[in-house]
């Protein structure tokens, strides 16, 4: 999977999506994120506006992009966020939005970390 900070990443409420990352020469920092929605997702309009609007005092550009069979497109992409199996699977890198939300956002919240629960009884 693709290592990304809070400060490259955002979504809320997709169910799959890629972003897509311009940098500006000679620096660390984005110029540019290309969230691509799923267009069949009912919302997908208003959750691209609600991106756009959320991301307006970042200090890069943002374009959303709603695509019909996005699943074609993401499979080819890099840091790619989505739960589904088959994208994760084919894609070339992706990012677990999940685990970090639990990490920084839900430090109080009782979780099992099952990604080291070799051999539970």
């Amino acid at each position: 999977s693709s290592k990304l900070s809070k400060k490259n990443c955002f979504c809320s409420g997709i169910s799959s999506l890629s972003l897509t990352h311009r940098k500006r020469a000679g620096t660390k920092k984005h110029t540019k994120s290309r969230p691509e929605l799923d267009a069949p997702v009912s919302n997908s309009g208003r959750l691209a506006g609600l991106i756009r609007t959320g991301l307006k005092s970042f200090p890069f550009d943002v374009e959303t992009e709603i695509i019909c069979q996005v699943d074609s497109v993401l499979e080819s992409k890099e840091n790619v966020i989505t739960s589904d199996a088959i994208i994760l699977n084919k894609c070339r890198s992706w990012y677990n939005l999940n685990k970090n939300i639990i990490r920084n956002s839900l430090k109080n919240t009782f979780c099992i970390d099952f990604s080291k629960a070799n051999g539970l009884p």
